[in-house]
């Protein structure tokens, strides 16, 4: 079979034609194969990158960043100027005393154990901010008055305390305290009975259950309210003594917190048993400063003879 040149011209023509067609295409879906791919790429990366991030060192400087504005907040509502701290002062004037008391001994404790000592003062200063609705039910704001609680009922008396601690949450709420610092106004009483009005129902025959006489809780989440916890009580029972040696504050100090372990009021923040001591110990030195000895002036009409008695008054 012979092939005139005419032919073999359209025959070549024809699959070279059909073979550009075919190269045409392939490249086309090869084009889209590879969009596609780069596609699905960089979804994957988007979607591994937040866990890269989390799995990666946390970098210094956000770290920095987060610690310089917790110092600024505890900065500004540890400023005794703000106005629910006012508020205390004027309202309340005997718990906010006690509460910068307790602030001095929860800062020491916080610095021993390592713990966020900015935090434990600050929060110290609002966790009885709540007594500012009813002042004169507590010991510290009655400055010679009569005592309420004495015409109540024990029941009574510790409902009314307990409600200083809702009352404080709904402060907190009203004047937009960060969480961290009203978390103090609950957990700093935890779970624990108010032992004074429970054995005072039991002295008038009652047979209370001790769940009426407890705060509802919660039991302390970190260690700087358990700090708090615990040097609200003891600044409360040393207080109390008659002859404040620091031999007898230590022990008194050590009751407490071996109270409070045994009442399992501890078991949920992450203290450890060899912080307790060095809290006993923190404590133990600001309590002591505190409450030394005083020493007795003496009177000149009564303790001076009658000579050196004008000569001091002659100067």
């Amino acid at each position: 079979m012979t092939w005139s040149p005419m032919f073999l011209i359209r025959w070549l023509h024809k699959w070279f034609g059909l073979v550009l067609g075919l190269q045409f295409l392939l490249w086309a879906v090869s084009g889209a194969t590879m969009a596609l791919l780069d596609h699905h790429k960089v979804a994957a990366e988007d979607a591994v990158l937040p866990v890269a991030q989390l799995a990666a060192p946390a970098d210094p400087l956000p770290l920095a960043r987060v610690a310089e504005v917790e110092a600024r907040a505890g900065q500004r509502f540890g400023d005794p100027a703000h106005p629910l701290l006012r508020r205390l002062q004027l309202e309340a004037p005997g718990t906010y005393h006690h509460s910068v008391i307790v602030g001095n001994l929860a800062e020491a404790a916080a610095e021993a154990v390592g713990a966020d000592a900015l935090l434990a003062r600050v929060g110290t200063y609002y966790h009885d901010v709540g007594k500012i609705r009813r002042p004169a039910f507590f010991v510290e704001n009655q400055m010679g008055t009569e005592n309420p609680h004495d015409r109540m009922t024990p029941s009574l008396s510790a409902l009314t305390v307990a409600a200083h601690v809702r009352d404080g949450l709904d402060l907190a709420r009203e004047y937009r305290l960060p969480e961290m610092i009203a978390d103090f106004i609950p957990e700093h009483h935890g779970t624990t009975v108010m032992s004074y009005f429970y054995h005072q129902a039991l002295e008038r025959g009652d047979q209370p259950e001790p769940g009426a006489y407890r705060y509802d809780g919660p039991k302390p989440q970190t260690r700087e309210t358990a700090i708090v916890m615990l040097a609200d009580a003891a600044e409360a029972a040393v207080r109390t003594l008659q002859r404040p040696t620091p031999d007898r504050i230590y022990e008194v100090v050590r009751r407490i917190i071996h109270e409070r372990l045994e009442d399992g009021q501890l078991d949920e923040c992450d203290l450890m048993f060899r912080d307790l001591e060095k809290i006993a110990q923190a404590f133990t030195r600001i309590l002591t400063s505190i409450f030394h000895p005083r020493i007795e002036y003496p009177d000149p009409d009564r303790d001076l003879t009658p000579r050196r008695r004008e000569r001091v008054r002659a100067r």
